[in-house]
């Protein structure tokens, strides 16, 4: 800790409070309805940092609509609240539920593309270090995956890892080959195409968006990026296996 445990409780809080009134002086200049916004967003938002830090904390394995619900809790409520606040300026909410499930749509693919890129990414890794979400016991998406499907074998032992909160690299790097040998770090994969495509369709069916799309397009290339390195790997290894 740089500042310590007091210092950035209070801070955060006073950071709270400025926020809070940048939203009553919205309100005060015709924003009305963007404090109910506020508050329903930020509630929303600390409910799901609440369960994912329970399910850690207690080692409790939440099922997979509990893991989404999670997701847009926390991850989609920046996202939602933004939306809200310019519906709630503008008086114009005809295409507010399209955005709002365009809201979740990006909520769950940044998730679920950063569960997977901190257990897949190499350049990611560089950065922040190997397996982060291990480290930290987090149930990520790949590890929800794994442990909620009735076929897989070695639950215990991910979660005894999970438990330990371990930064040895090698015991990181088994728990990721239990992922990776099973097929859910690709199955993470596919979801991440699968909900890129769903926010593709709400775009479209919005109007279209140029710089989203790219965004979107952005994020994706760093993901194939890291699937052509996993590839040339795999390629080098057969290449000397083959010597």
């Amino acid at each position: 800790l740089v500042f310590g445990i007091a210092q950035t409780i209070n801070t955060s809080n006073y950071v709270y409070f400025i926020a809070l009134n940048e939203v009553l002086e919205l309100e005060k200049m015709g924003g009305g309805g963007v404090m109910e916004d506020f508050v329903n967003e930020i509630t929303r938002l600390h409910r799901g940092q609440g369960y994912d830090i329970l399910w850690r904390d207690t080692l409790q394995i939440p099922s997979l609509p509990s893991y989404f619900t999670m997701v847009k809790d926390k991850t989609g409520g920046l996202f939602r609240m933004a939306v809200r606040f310019m519906g709630s300026c503008s008086g114009r909410k005809e295409d507010l539920e399209e955005l709002l499930g365009l809201c979740d749509d990006l909520a769950v693919y940044f998730q679920v593309r950063d569960d997977w890129i901190n257990l897949a990414g190499e350049e990611y890794q560089a950065k922040k270090g190997y397996a982060e979400d291990i480290e930290e016991g987090k149930f990520s998406y790949p590890i929800v995956l794994y442990l909620n499907d009735p076929s897989t074998t070695k639950k215990d032992q991910l979660l005894n890892i999970l438990k330990q909160r371990t930064r040895d690299v090698e015991l990181k790097k088994y728990a990721v080959k239990i992922l990776d040998e099973s097929g859910f770090l690709e199955k993470a994969r596919e979801k991440c195409i699968l909900v890129k495509s769903q926010i593709s369709q709400r775009i479209t069916k919005l109007g279209g968006n140029e710089i989203l799309e790219g965004l979107m397009s952005k994020l994706e290339e760093q993901i194939e990026k890291e699937e052509g390195k996993k590839v040339a790997k795999l390629e080098g290894y057969k290449r000397v296996e083959s010597t």
